[in-house]
């Protein structure tokens, strides 16, 4: 499987205003991480050269980047990677911030996927409606070659309505004309993405299959969580939450622990 990390940036380098510029630390983590997993089969894109630990960045064109909505650069890039026959196998794209707690094997993705093309979670219980959030989320997919097609009418939606991935993505399993993508998409357990912000994280927890794979948080992102009383680091590194346990593994917490100042 590929362990797929993509970052498109207009300026060039791994760089951003948000969360004390945790950008610049993160494909560090992501590589020491996945080394340490035994995930050997890593493939950082990016539009500029970078290099770290032997895993040196697939360089893309600068159009990869989506002018109108940065996150759906991601679509853009997938296209390009398999339009140029770069991706030929099973593959996990997940976000920078979206890290990998145990091993994931072909195996259980493959039976996750059920033949399907692409898999992805949804929000799990999100914070800003009563019921469950349906939606899908793109911080996490596993897909193969097999659904470019699907995923240049996913681009089309997109670009023709400005909009992000996520949102063009609902819009689109509610047209009819295009039940073959509905019927090409497998909605998979959380346990693959379990999402902290704007989340009933106890609730998405309790939905997950146990030991968790993929934990979705920004590092330093010192806001409140909503139901809980304090911030990512208290939840999900200090166990200070309803679920009274850490949801990092000691393994990656020391990771981290190298790269804070």
């Amino acid at each position: 499987m590929i362990n797929l990390m993509i970052y498109i940036s207009p300026n060039k380098k791994f760089e951003s205003k948000d969360f004390n510029n945790e950008i610049s630390i993160l494909p560090k983590i992501q590589i020491d991480n996945s080394l340490r997993l035994g995930m050997n089969n890593i493939m950082l894109v990016t539009n500029f050269n970078y290099e770290y630990k032997g895993v040196k960045a697939i360089v893309v064109p600068d159009d990869c980047y989506c002018e109108f909505r940065a996150t759906a650069s991601k679509l853009k890039t997938i296209i390009y990677l398999i339009n140029n026959k770069m991706i030929n196998e099973l593959c996990w794209y997940h976000d920078l911030d979206a890290f990998q707690l145990g091993k994931i094997t072909n195996e259980e993705i493959l039976e996750e996927l059920n033949n399907r093309f692409i898999g992805m979670t949804d929000y799990g219980k999100s914070s800003i409606n009563s019921q469950r959030d349906l939606r899908w989320s793109t911080g996490s997919i596993f897909f193969n070659n097999r659904c470019i097609n699907l995923l240049d009418i996913w681009w089309k939606l997109t670009n023709d309505y400005k909009v992000n991935e996520e949102i063009s993505l609902l819009e689109l399993l509610k047209k009819y004309r295009y039940r073959y993508f509905v019927d090409s998409i497998k909605k998979i357990n959380i346990t693959y993405n379990l999402a902290t912000r704007k989340r009933d994280v106890l609730t998405c927890y309790n939905m997950a299959r146990k030991p968790l794979k993929v934990i979705h948080f920004h590092l330093h992102d010192d806001r409140k969580l909503d139901y809980e009383k304090g911030n990512n680091i208290d939840v999900c590194i200090k166990g200070k939450s309803r679920i009274g346990k850490p949801l990092v593994t000691p393994e990656l917490i020391n990771i981290f622990n190298q790269y804070e100042n």
